[in-house]
């Protein structure tokens, strides 16, 4: 062989083993290598959210599953990423743990000052929706038949509403997830709040506070908040809220957009109805939930006028998180939140 085909050859090589260790080609590698998720172009997520792969597993053992994907794929994990955590000025996921990898010792690909990938499986948060929407979804189709002439009669709060659908609604702004439908028009809006552990940390917020920020409560928050950063006193800060009102819009939504049923816990399912002499009605139904071991979780109807309270009750929280901006402090992420995420972190003051 001639000094400038060995050469040729050995570019070659080199170009395939940069294409084999490009963060892509991991991804690739691990989704071969089992038939959980799939690479969306920027991070593995479930094929099959509804299929609920996970369900009951603690997150240390789901945790293990992850790393056993990547060695199985021939990567080993040298370090963990957690959520909202920068490497490089880069925030990767800020739901997730991502995984820091470089190939394993016995891939036999060469490793010399490997660059490491990181790579992270998006599951939780990004599939629970869709795993509760769809439980409901064909539990609704199962009864009302696929000609949708028989409809069934679900509890809004106030009395029970024909429904022969359900329609995923989500998206910027919508304060509903689910609309129950009848005819195509909704007709009792759900919002569902993932506890997939039973714990008020499992949810995100109860809302933001773009549309809020003159109202008096928020403007002392975020002041004193301004405060307690030039003091150095801290990054993570929470406070009770006096006005209903504002916990009222946080929880149910703006005036035109509210929802009429907060659903909290794993997944819904619609209950037989008594009827007033204690017989079950077989077209009567309530939708009750699932709640995870940490007890946390249930079913409130925004009529009756009361609000989740105990480790749901909402209180103003802020905490640093790239690329967000809360009354003109960059990096700080600040909304209405459940009291049990706002404190889950000891270095979480009160102000």
């Amino acid at each position: 062989m001639t000094k400038l085909l060995r050469h040729y050859v050995r570019e070659i090589i080199l170009a395939e083993a940069a294409e084999r260790r490009s963060n892509a080609s991991v991804y690739r590698d691990i989704e071969r290598s089992q038939g959980f998720f799939k690479f969306n172009g920027s991070r593995l997520t479930l094929i099959d959210p509804a299929s609920r792969p996970f369900a009951g597993l603690a997150p240390e053992e789901i945790d293990q599953l992850f790393v056993g994907m990547i060695e199985t794929a021939g990567y080993q994990v040298i370090g963990t990423v957690p959520p909202g955590v920068a490497v490089d000025g880069r925030v990767f996921s800020n739901a997730y743990n991502t995984y820091k990898v470089v190939h394993s010792p016995s891939s036999n690909l060469p490793n010399e000052d490997e660059t490491p990938h990181y790579i992270t499986f998006g599951m939780r948060f990004s599939a629970a929706e869709s795993i509760q929407f769809s439980a409901l979804h064909e539990e609704i189709s199962k009864l009302v038949g696929p000609d949708k002439t028989d409809p069934i009669l679900v509890w809004n709060g106030a009395e029970f509403v024909e429904v022969d659908d359900a329609d995923r609604v989500g998206g910027s702004g919508a304060k509903a997830d689910v609309n129950l439908m009848r005819n195509g028009q909704p007709v009792i809006g759900i919002s569902l709040k993932n506890l997939a552990l039973g714990k008020a940390s499992d949810m995100q917020q109860w809302g933001g506070l773009s549309g809020s920020q003159e109202h008096p409560e928020v403007k002392a928050f975020i002041d004193d908040v301004k405060q307690a950063l030039r003091d150095g006193a801290g990054n993570k800060f929470w406070r009770p809220i006096g006005d209903q009102a504002l916990k009222e819009k946080a929880v149910w939504g703006p005036a035109g957009g509210q929802v009429d049923v907060i659903v909290a816990g794993t997944i819904p399912m619609l209950e037989v109805s008594l009827d007033a002499v204690g017989e079950s009605s077989s077209r009567r139904y309530k939708i009750s939930v699932g709640i995870g071991r940490g007890g946390v979780g249930g079913v409130w109807y925004r009529v009756d006028g009361k609000l989740p309270d105990g480790p749901l009750d909402p209180v103003l929280f802020t905490r640093p998180e790239k690329k967000k901006n809360l009354g003109g402090l960059t990096g700080q992420r600040g909304g209405i939140f459940p009291i049990g995420l706002a404190t889950s972190s000891s270095t979480t003051k009160q102000i």
